[in-house]
């Protein structure tokens, strides 16, 4: 009774075997192979005498076959379980990606392995063609980063020039008045080609962090007053209000204060170009044990939802037509962006959609080990 139960299972064990979707076969403690099912005689093409013991590895591929036996003998003498990928030759000589698992047998088994072997070689090909596409995806960005410093060197080159026939210019329209609105139109397109070159070098540095920031303890205050300075003439072209709210006590962090005032000039030129009409921007400046936080607030055109995961993007426009009838490359939120991460902080963008406004917030991590202090007139310039 007992002999024909036990027969019933090993009956019941093979059609398990043989209709499961993957190749199976089991081992001895050698790691000779003593059993296959169906499915990989159908696939290896080989017989159950071609494949017993070590015939099986005739159908490893000749750079796998170290590797297995590698992990093979380093399982084996811990009897644990093991798992790899490893190319397998199918009947017509083509050789598949098989995520390879083995499980120790029962210990009554006295050693050995259960050993699948999953087809996976759809995902290993799609892998690589995405790490080849992520390679030239990277290629071009380098020879993108090579050929914006290339420009804006030799772009540099003549600006020198201009700018000393620009000041030249001012003298003479002391004597010559009608050289007033020359100078004036020069020295205003000197200064949107001097912005745009400093922008593509910057896009090229900051973004890939080539850049070296000059830590040492600032004041927020004076990030802030910088950053308006650099922005008011953007600000004051379009009539807008700048609401500048900042904390009770002086607010202090380490970091490139240059770098951040950068960042946040380029938050307040990029609120005062998308708010149309003449209106009131709010820059806020919020803190706690753990983070400063800057934000920039503007009742202007807004963000479409289907833009904003492309907003920081290098050369993103929402709208390309305004963003060329008023100059820039489309590089500023990148680069404030890759400058807050660079600071281990981030810089983040809200919307309720187009025509609502928008609002991006700068954090800026605190350690609450360095008690900070430097010398700052913070509530003056509130």
């Amino acid at each position: 009774m007992q002999d024909s139960v036990a027969h019933e299972r090993a009956a019941d064990a093979k059609l398990t075997a043989d209709g499961a979707p993957v190749l199976l076969w089991t081992t001895d403690d050698t790691g000779r192979c003593d059993g296959f099912n169906t499915p990989w005689h159908a696939f290896s093409g080989r017989t159950p005498e071609q494949s017993r013991g070590d015939g099986w590895l005739q159908a490893v591929h000749p750079e796998d076959l170290e590797r297995w036996q590698g992990v093979w003998q380093a399982s084996a003498a811990a009897q644990s379980p093991f798992s790899l990928d490893l190319r397998l030759r199918r009947h017509d000589g083509e050789y598949r990606w098989m995520l390879v698992s083995a499980t120790p047998r029962e210990p009554a088994r006295a050693g050995g392995y259960v050993v699948s072997a999953t087809d996976i070689h759809e995902r290993v090909e799609l892998e690589e063609r995405l790490a080849e596409r992520t390679r030239m995806l990277r290629l071009a960005d380098r020879r993108t980063d090579r050929f914006l410093r290339l420009l804006a060197h030799e772009l540099r080159n003549p600006l020198a020039p201009i700018a000393n026939a620009v000041g030249m210019l001012r003298l003479m329209e002391r004597t010559t008045p009608s050289l007033l609105s020359v100078r004036q139109i020069v020295e205003r397109q000197l200064d949107q080609l001097t912005r745009l070159v400093n922008d593509m070098v910057d896009v090229a540095s900051v973004t890939h962090a080539t850049v070296a920031l000059d830590r040492r303890p600032f004041a927020i205050a004076d990030v802030v007053r910088s950053a308006v300075d650099s922005a008011r003439a953007r600000l004051d072209t379009h009539g807008h209000t700048l609401r500048i709210e900042l904390p009770e006590s002086p607010v202090c962090a380490v970091g490139d204060a240059q770098r951040l005032a950068q960042a946040l000039s380029n938050l307040l030129s990029n609120a005062a170009r998308y708010t149309l009409e003449p209106g009131v921007l709010t820059l806020r400046v919020q803190s706690d044990a753990k983070a400063i936080r800057i934000s920039v607030k503007d009742p202007g055109q807004g963000l479409a939802a289907e833009f904003l995961p492309h907003l920081f993007e290098p050369f993103a426009q929402q709208d390309p037509h305004r963003s060329r009838s008023q100059g820039g490359l489309g590089v500023g939120l990148t680069i404030a962006k890759r400058i807050a991460r660079l600071h281990g902080g981030e810089l983040e963008a809200f919307s309720e959609g187009a025509g609502r406004g928008a609002e991006f917030v700068l954090s800026l991590p605190l350690d609450p080990r360095e008690p900070l202090s430097v010398d700052s007139d913070e509530r003056a310039y509130a």
